[in-house]
């Protein structure tokens, strides 16, 4: 977008204007705020040869920014409430020497035309917003990653878990084995010592019979 004509015209009749052309064009920029009407608070566009009048109406001043092509009207508008705020900002309206207020009008239609992604807002804030998504969807990737390691973590808690029930169970088998084996082998001493026993008594009967 390149701005090529900024007007502000005055409810006292005064003009500032700012042309990088002349000619017909500037002409019909200035017909544009003379028939505007400023009591409106309004803003419109005309189109005209190929140029392109953003106009914006506020407490009976009317601001004018023409641009070489469509261009963007939103970015122009933009301009023209920069101009606007500063404009009611110093009370330019009460000063005779506008030097420094065409300077910044200058300076706006300069940065406006040739750094507009440092002004426009809404680029800006759709960057930031993108910017927040992309930071977004890193913090969801972590955050997804974190669950698959906690769900990893989590799996092998449970392998190791079963693992453990596992080994109580044959554990408790292995004891149960034990306790009946040893059961077994004491049952069997018994045998043993009881058939001792009743071979020693036997032996001793017989020997004491004999007497």
């Amino acid at each position: 977008m390149s701005i090529v004509i900024a007007l502000v015209a005055e409810k006292n009749g005064r003009i500032t204007e700012i042309a990088e052309v002349k000619g017909k064009i500037l002409k019909t920029a200035n017909l544009i705020v003379k028939k505007f009407e400023p009591a409106t608070n309004d803003r419109k566009c005309f189109e005209e040869n190929g140029y392109y009048f953003c106009v914006l109406a506020h407490n009976g001043t009317v601001y004018l920014a023409a641009t070489a092509s469509s261009g963007n009207q939103r970015l122009s508008f933009q301009f023209l409430e920069t101009i606007k705020n500063e404009y009611e900002a110093r009370d330019w309206l009460n000063k005779d020497d506008l030097t420094r207020f065409e300077d910044y009008i200058e300076e706006q239609m300069d940065l406006f035309t040739n750094h507009p992604e440092r002004v426009d807002k809404v680029k800006n804030v759709q960057h930031k917003v993108d910017e927040a998504k992309e930071i977004g969807l890193s913090n969801l990737g972590k955050l997804l990653d974190r669950g698959e390691r906690l769900e990893n973590l989590q799996e092998k808690a449970d392998n190791l878990h079963q693992q453990s029930n596992r080994f109580q169970s044959v554990a408790k088998k292995l004891k149960c084995l034990e306790v009946k084996r040893n059961i077994i082998v004491t049952i069997v001493l018994i045998i043993c010592c009881a058939i001792l026993v009743g071979i020693l008594i036997g032996i001793l009967y017989y020997l004491l019979k004999d007497k």
